[in-house]
C-alpha cells in the first residue's frame, strides 16, 4: 500500500514540476515579448520624430519659412513674430517630446496647428484648412504625432501643375468605442506606388499594428480625381 502511495506521489510531483516549467516558460516568454514590443514602440516613436525633423529641417522648408518671416517683417511685424515663435515652438516640441507613445488629442492638435500656421503663411491664398473636432475629446490619448505625417503627405502629393491650390479637411469624432480620424484633401490623386510604399504611411500602419489589437487604416483616391481621403479608426483610450 505504501509503495502505491509513494508511486502516486512521484507521478504527482512529476506532473506538478512539468506544469510549473511550462507556466514559467510561457511567463518568461510573455515578458520577453513585452520587452521586445516596448523596444519596438520606442524605436518607432524615435523614427517618427527623426523623420518629421528631417522634413522640417529640409532646406526648402527651413529657408522658405525664414524667407516668409523676412518678408513679413516689412509688412506685418506681429505676424512675423508669431510665425517665428510657431517655428521655434514646433521644433522644440518635437525635439523635447517625452518618449511616450501617446499624447492627448489637445496636445497633438497644438503641435499640428503650429505646423499648419507656418504652411498657411507660405501658401497664402492657395491653402485652406478646416479642422472639425467633436467636443469632449481633448483628453483622449492618440498615438504621438500620428496626424502630421499624413498632412505632410497631402502637401507633398496634393500640389501639382494641375492642382495649384489645396483644401485639407481634418475631422475627428467618436464612433461608439472608437476614435475616427479622417484627413481629406482635394489635391492630385496618389499613384498606386505612393499609396502602398510611402515611408510615412508604412510607419503609421506599423505603429497602429503595435499599439492596438483592433484598428483600421485606409487611404483612397476620391473618384473623378477629386482628391485623397485617409481614415484611421482605433479604440478610445484615456490616461
Amino acid at each position: 500500500m505504501l509503495n502505491i502511495v509513494d508511486y502516486s506521489n512521484v507521478h504527482f510531483l512529476i506532473y506538478f514540476t512539468n506544469v510549473f516549467i511550462i507556466n514559467t516558460y510561457y511567463f518568461l516568454d510573455k515578458i520577453k515579448n513585452t520587452e521586445v514590443q516596448k523596444a519596438k514602440l520606442k524605436q518607432q516613436l524615435s523614427d517618427v520624430k527623426v523623420n518629421i525633423l528631417k522634413y522640417q529641417l529640409h532646406p526648402h522648408f527651413f529657408f522658405n519659412t525664414l524667407n516668409s518671416i523676412s518678408q513679413l517683417i516689412e509688412v506685418d511685424k506681429k505676424l512675423a513674430q508669431n510665425t517665428l515663435a510657431d517655428f521655434s515652438d514646433l521644433l522644440r516640441d518635437i525635439v523635447y517630446l517625452k518618449d511616450t507613445n501617446f499624447l492627448n488629442l489637445g496636445k497633438e492638435i497644438d503641435i499640428l496647428n503650429r505646423y499648419l500656421d507656418i504652411m498657411s503663411i507660405r501658401f497664402s491664398d492657395h491653402l485652406v484648412i478646416n479642422i472639425n473636432i467633436q467636443e469632449g475629446l481633448e483628453d483622449v490619448l492618440i498615438p504621438s504625432l500620428i496626424i502630421q505625417p499624413i498632412i505632410e503627405n497631402s502637401f507633398n502629393h496634393g500640389y501639382s501643375d494641375e492642382n495649384t491650390s489645396l483644401k485639407i479637411e481634418i475631422s475627428i469624432k467618436q464612433n461608439k468605442d472608437n476614435l475616427e480620424v479622417k484627413i481629406k484633401n482635394d489635391g492630385a490623386p496618389l499613384s498606386q506606388k505612393n499609396i502602398i510604399y510611402g515611408t510615412g504611411l508604412k510607419n503609421t500602419i506599423e505603429r497602429l499594428e503595435t499599439l492596438y489589437n483592433d484598428y483600421k487604416f485606409s487611404i483612397k483616391n476620391i473618384p473623378n480625381k477629386k482628391g485623397v481621403v485617409t481614415k484611421l479608426i482605433f479604440p478610445i483610450k484615456y490616461d
